[in-house]
């Protein structure tokens, strides 16, 4: 198997080199083997033609066939060699997976929850956790999605949520400001639009299931913390790709901001979902709050099962409705 593919299988992030594309770089799985400290700074240097490793953190070393051999055993993936067998529309793919989509950044630093004494979390790093524990992120969430920081280049001071596609592959960042300093709170890597936050998992789940679409990541973050199978949006609407990867859904939910913008959104994309013949719901936060990212989980169940609203042309209708009466102050029919 090529290593680039069977990394992106194990959901294991990586960086490539800027002007050498046979060296990458991962956070070392042996420094903790070797009584070392966690890496989350991608200090394990691969030569993916040749097969030598360094780790700058612990030590490790290796040259092929071992370099090989050891990360079959901590990824548990069958790799013989660097690239594995040539398949042509394989690489067409890839290259054009490339031009859609940007690498992983240059500056990414994985997020540590804990402090260790010999590796205490750094200002940066800190202040990140700190913001993630506000918004009601787990640390299992944080570890599971991969979810990193950076202090450097275009996505300076923010929180990055990597994303994959239905096939696994590395897309790109959302990356959120913690500072609440900078002009844009959100900075996404290009091409993210044409994917969902959390599509790695939506392979596993059957057509039966009842998927849940938000607005946001800390929305779809939520909704999972309430036990929901849930993705994100990750632009203003739903795009044809996006559509073409709900094909096997029949129930769609739709987790809706209570604000302008966010009805607006709910009913472009209900609209495409019922034009494409999708059993459409409608779910509108509880108690006074904004959206899912806001409520606790017993708010977010009881939501689920008492403000959900099949959606049709009267629904849509009052959804106008309230879109106007919230610019005056009222409540809306939900509330």
């Amino acid at each position: 198997m090529n290593l680039l593919r069977a990394l992106d299988s194990r959901n294991v992030l990586y960086r490539q080199h800027q002007t050498n594309l046979n060296e990458i770089s991962i956070c070392c799985p042996f420094c903790e083997e070797r009584k070392e400290s966690e890496d989350t700074r991608f200090r394990l240097g691969i030569n993916i033609q040749n097969g030598l490793a360094h780790c700058f953190n612990c030590g490790w070393k290796a040259r092929a066939p071992y370099t090989w051999e050891a990360l079959n055993r901590v990824f548990n993936v069958t790799l013989e060699s660097a690239f594995g067998e040539v398949d042509v529309a394989q690489e067409e793919e890839e290259k054009e997976h490339q031009q859609i989509f940007e690498p992983l950044p240059q500056g990414f630093c994985l997020l540590r929850w804990q402090e260790t004494l010999k590796a205490p979390l750094d200002e940066f790093e800190a202040a990140a956790k700190v913001y993630l524990e506000r918004r009601g992120v787990t640390e299992k969430q944080v570890r599971q999605k991969k979810i990193g920081y950076c202090t450097s280049g275009k996505f300076a001071y923010r929180i990055l949520f990597p994303v994959w596609d239905e096939t696994k592959k590395f897309c790109g960042v959302v990356g959120r400001d913690w500072t609440g300093k900078q002009k844009l709170r959100y900075l996404n890597s290009k091409g993210l639009e044409k994917v969902f936050y959390n599509a790695h998992k939506m392979a596993k789940w059957t057509g039966q299931v009842h998927i849940y679409l938000a607005e946001g990541i800390f929305d779809a973050l939520a909704l999972e913390r309430a036990g929901e199978k849930s993705v994100a949006l990750l632009g203003s609407s739903l795009t044809e790709s996006q559509l073409s990867s709900l094909q096997k859904f029949i129930n769609i939910n739709l987790m809706a901001d209570a604000d302008g913008p966010g009805l607006v959104s709910i009913l472009k994309t209900a609209d495409i979902l019922s034009d494409a013949e999708k059993r459409v719901k409608v779910i509108f936060p509880i108690n006074g709050k904004k959206d899912a990212a806001e409520m606790l989980d017993g708010e977010i169940k009881k939501a689920l099962t008492q403000n959900n609203y099949s959606y049709d042309a009267q629904l849509a209708f009052r959804i106008r409705h309230a879109e106007e009466k919230l610019k005056m102050g009222e409540k809306p029919f939900w509330a």
